[in-house]
């Protein structure tokens, strides 16, 4: 299993997440992004960039409530 941030909420530096897919794969794991800083900003397709689960919450970018839940999306599985 791989964590890593879509974007760095410290730098702001957006991971090449495509080669970090490409290399948890060929090992047989499976790639979790945390896209809290990215989602509402960036555009993002989770299909193209090999991500299994993208994570996010919903009141920073999207606007949305502030909310303990986050929400999970699933591609792979």
């Amino acid at each position: 299993m791989v964590f890593v941030d879509y974007v760095s909420w410290i730098t702001g530096y957006r991971e090449r997440i495509r080669e970090i897919a490409e290399i948890a794969h060929a090992r047989g794991a499976v790639l979790i992004s945390d896209a809290f800083h990215a989602v509402g900003v960036l555009p993002i397709d989770v299909t193209r960039d090999g991500v299994d689960a993208l994570i996010t919450g919903s009141y920073k970018w999207l606007l949305g409530l502030m909310v303990p839940a986050s929400s999970m999306l699933v591609t792979s599985y």
